[in-house]
């Protein structure tokens, strides 16, 4: 929101005002993400274990998931392009927000009674 409104540049202020629709929808998202990471690391294994011995499978998968999950998204996404990043990656997000909404929605939904999250009122406190 504050990218939005004062963002350094046009350009950074329209991809801050695409991504707010989205990040809006903050449990929805969360939930999105997360599951998406949970399908690629139950599903690595069991493709593995097709390919390789299932002991070299669980370390492959360990270690691939602790990698390409985990360090490396971190290290991008923490950096001075994080803005530019998810922007470019917002078709791919809205597509799998569309995929996985029969069981992401009504988790996100559930998330939104219970917690009530009235952000709308504060952009911070």
């Amino acid at each position: 929101l504050i990218k939005e409104r004062a963002g350094e540049t046009a350009a950074e202020r329209k991809m801050a005002s695409s991504l707010l629709p989205i990040v809006k929808e903050h449990h929805r998202l969360l939930v999105t993400l997360l599951l998406m990471n949970s399908i690629a690391n139950e599903a690595l294994p069991i493709f593995l274990e097709k390919v390789v011995p299932p002991s070299l499978a669980i370390l492959l998968s360990v270690t691939l998931v602790l990698f390409f999950g985990e360090i490396i998204p971190s290290a991008i996404f923490t950096g001075p392009n994080q803005l530019q990043i998810a922007s470019r990656l917002l078709p791919l997000v809205r597509a799998a927000m569309f995929l996985l909404y029969p069981l992401a929605g009504p988790i996100a939904a559930l998330l939104d009674l219970l917690l009530h999250d009235e952000e709308d009122n504060a952009a911070y406190n």
